[in-house]
């Protein structure tokens, strides 16, 4: 079944029309107005960002019981508690865990027992916290009580009691502010198998900016973004045209240069280097490069002239 007469883009909705993703600027958040059981729950969503922090959901006080879940410094973070001491569940920073590459990830959040498991996209969450040399993609923590809370008649903070439904977007605060908002996109968000619908999103409690859709994750490619001749891919806002030598190429592939210095190289030592010394440059000139890397903190590129003293690096 195909809905001919949608409002929405096609990336954002299912079959039948029903908004599926939300964008968020960093100053807005929406509460969809459902209760997360005080025993156990499983929730999970689709997000894309570029953004280092942020809060994706949040529900309850955080001064008493509360479940938050956030980018911090690109990776999936957890907090809870059930009315005592929080207790916090953090990605480990490995490549594939961190979210601010602009790719759709989807994150998997099960409660059962006081305990919280984060898994990220096709994660086998069990085979991840238990198997020796595992991907690293499941994160878990479980606040355990203490021994005289065996006693049922003694009073204890057992239960996760959040009643105030769910925000995505940032955290509420009593002011009426909104705190660490999110930059990005949330998708797909079910909870205990029911996905949410967005289509009334008018009638939501919405604070600040909340936009139907994610303006970010559109199918750019299908507007005609690229040259017949090259490959394109959708990313964060705008899209790739992938030609043999290069990957941001705006023009059609036949005008790629041959030239060697547009050949790929990978430099995979600390100390490595490659020199080039072109010629018959005058000023001014244009000098372009792609580049890749994992590193936070490294040299990319000198280009150094005739006077040793003038030279423009690039860290």
């Amino acid at each position: 079944m195909v809905c001919k007469h949608c409002g929405y883009s096609p990336t954002d909705v299912d079959e039948r029309c029903r908004l599926r993703s939300l964008g968020f600027e960093g100053r807005g958040l929406v509460n969809i107005n459902k209760v997360l059981s005080r025993l156990e729950w499983q929730l999970s969503f689709r997000v894309a960002t570029i953004a280092h922090e942020g809060v994706l959901l949040f529900s309850g006080d955080r001064n008493s019981d509360f479940i938050e879940i956030s980018i911090q410094d690109r990776l999936l973070r957890a907090e809870f508690s059930l009315g005592d001491q929080p207790k916090i569940v953090r990605m480990e920073n490995e490549r594939k865990n961190r979210l601010n590459d602009g790719e759709w990830h989807t994150v998997n959040i099960v409660y059962y027992d006081r305990r919280l498991t984060l898994s990220l996209d096709d994660c086998d969450a069990f085979v991840a916290l238990h198997a020796h040399g595992a991907t690293p993609c499941a994160a878990q923590a479980r606040i355990d009580l203490p021994a005289k809370c065996v006693d049922l008649s003694v009073p204890c903070f057992r239960f996760l009691d959040v009643y105030n439904g769910i925000f995505l977007g940032g955290r509420p605060a009593l002011s009426g502010k909104i705190e660490q908002g999110f930059s990005g996109c949330i998708a797909n968000l079910t909870l205990n198998d029911d996905l949410m619908d967005f289509s009334s999103l008018a009638d939501m409690d919405v604070r600040g900016l909340v936009s139907e859709g994610c303006p970010h994750r559109q199918d750019f490619c299908a507007r005609g973004a690229c040259s017949n001749s090259a490959k394109c891919v959708n990313r964060w806002n705008g899209a790739n045209c992938r030609c043999p030598h290069s990957a941001h190429h705006n023009g059609s592939c036949s005008a790629e240069p041959s030239s060697p210095h547009r050949r790929p190289l990978s430099l995979t030592d600390e100390e490595s280097f490659v020199i080039y010394r072109p010629h018959g440059i005058s000023v001014p000139f244009t000098l372009s490069f792609e580049f890749r890397t994992s590193k936070t903190d490294m040299q990319i590129i000198v280009a150094e002239f005739e006077q040793r003293s003038t030279f423009v690096r690039l860290e």
